[in-house]
């Protein structure tokens, strides 16, 4: 009687143990999303004039994210045709082009990164125009103080100098892996012939994770 009434308090134990770590998550992941919400991106320019943008990234499992980003998976979803359950990552940059262009005596421009050409069409004079850019954009971590824990940030480059970057997004989203695994084991233990070598296959549920 007294094992099964010990049997009974290490279960409730065990089930109010991982409700509470589950809580501290959610806590800790709607902290972590609100903090990525409310930080601004940082933009300056190098010495050949192009502009760069740094922003905090932030890491998010595939069950929090259906919660807290709604809105950003909808448009992908909607605007690329993926499904929820394949987003491995978001980023997204928005610029602004802008300068000034001085045209020739035949009212045409070009550079290294734009065209523009008058045109007399059927419909009268038409201004053509192209504007090329080339943005190179990564995720890599970054430790802020030498005791304080990696923290994973954004940046990016364009490498058109007329082009200011205005804002900067990265998430990553960690779908949740399978509980079961089928794996092979080696090594050496009790066997029918006693202490012994031994290969084997196994089946392991994982039944918490951290």
């Amino acid at each position: 009687m007294k094992i099964k009434i010990a049997y009974i308090l290490v279960m409730v134990i065990a089930v109010l143990g991982y409700l509470l770590y589950r809580s501290g998550q959610k806590v800790h992941m709607l902290n972590d999303v609100a903090a990525w919400r409310a930080d601004t991106v940082r933009v300056w320019q190098d010495k050949a004039g192009r502009y760069l943008a740094e922003k905090s990234a932030l890491q998010i499992s595939s069950a929090h994210a259906k919660d807290q980003l709604q809105a950003e998976l909808e448009q992908v979803k909607n605007d690329l045709g993926i499904a929820r359950s394949k987003i491995a990552s978001i980023t997204t940059a928005t610029s602004t082009t802008q300068g000034t262009i001085t045209f020739d005596a035949n009212l045409n421009y070009s550079d290294a990164f734009s065209d523009f050409s008058l045109v007399n069409s059927d419909r009268g004079l038409q201004l053509r125009y192209s504007i090329t850019d080339s943005l190179l954009i990564t995720a890599y971590y970054d430790r802020p103080k030498f005791w304080k824990a990696k923290q994973l940030r954004v940046k990016a480059i364009s490498y058109n100098p007329a082009t200011r970057l205005t804002g900067l997004d990265h998430i990553e989203i960690k779908n949740k892996p399978g509980r079961f695994a089928i794996s092979l084991h080696a090594g050496y233990g009790i066997t029918r012939s006693g202490l012994s070598p031994y290969i084997g296959v196994g089946v392991g549920y994982d039944v918490f994770r951290f």
